[in-house]
């Protein structure tokens, strides 16, 4: 990983760590697929004990 660069040349790897997470198209789908899950199943818990 980019880590590794710190000791080479620490702004490239500071451009590189914010621009990285801006980049959904770099996440694995069955990633994206698995945050958005647990995102629903969590609001679904959270309206579930409101109406209660």
């Amino acid at each position: 990983g980019y880590l590794a660069d710190v000791e080479d040349d620490p702004r490239e790897t500071r451009v590189e760590r914010v621009v990285h997470p801006a980049m959904p198209e770099d996440i694995p789908k069955p990633a994206q697929e698995g945050v958005a899950e647990v995102t629903y199943e969590t609001l679904g818990d959270l309206v579930q004990s409101i109406e209660q």
